[in-house]
């Protein structure tokens, strides 16, 4: 995988990849029968759908520059195993070195925003130093959605996810990096924040507009 690059007005956004996973459809996506997608086949392969009926899913940062900031949407798996995922953690690639590849070394990274708190998210948060997991982006700050943290750091959430918080979350807030923010959050001019609560109790998306695009 290779970084791709493209621009809104004057803000530019890298894709940095890390991991492509194949996934079978019938688990992934139950109604995803060979007879429903057969009409969709034309647009879906080989980026979507691979020849053996895998759904093709990219796990990747996005850095958001706007000339001023340099912003890194989510960070990906990581190398430290989660819980019936070691398997993805020990295929993923280097992400800090491939961010450093696009220019864009760990230091130099303005803001974290995690889009939401799923392990696929968060994993190079930190790094391991020793026996230690620290901050991967010590000059950053690192902003959640206030909802997001709430829901995930009570007992209703840690029960199924306190491995992930513990390992990627905790540290970042034990450093006084994060910023536990509101949904419409603006980051600066041009950047912000849209609620998309759903898939996780307080996910966001976010809107870059630029130069009138």
């Amino acid at each position: 995988m290779t970084a791709l690059a493209w621009k809104i007005g004057d803000v530019k956004i890298t894709r940095i990849p890390e991991l492509s996973v194949g996934l079978a459809l019938g688990e992934f996506l139950p109604e995803a029968t060979p007879a429903a997608l057969a009409a969709h086949r034309g647009w879906l392969e080989p980026h979507f759908l691979a020849p053996d009926g895998k759904f093709q899913l990219s796990i990747h940062g996005l850095v958001v520059d706007t000339g001023d900031l340099r912003i890194l949407v989510d960070t990906c798996v990581g190398r430290h195993p989660v819980p019936g995922f070691d398997d993805l953690a020990e295929g993923a690639a280097d992400f800090l070195a491939a961010l450093a590849q696009a220019g864009y070394a760990r230091e130099t990274v303005d803001v974290v925003l995690c889009t939401h708190m799923h392990f696929d998210h968060v994993g190079w948060n930190v790094m391991r130093a020793g026996d230690r997991l620290v901050p991967a982006f010590p000059k950053a700050r690192y902003l959640f959605a206030r909802a997001e943290w709430e829901h995930w750091s009570t007992a209703t959430g840690a029960e199924v996810y306190a491995p992930t918080i513990d390992a990627a979350v905790r540290p970042i807030v034990d450093a006084g990096l994060a910023d536990f923010v509101e949904p419409d959050h603006k980051l600066c001019d041009g950047v912000r924040l849209v609620p998309t609560a759903g898939h996780t109790p307080g996910h966001v998306s976010v809107e870059i507009s630029s130069q009138g695009e």
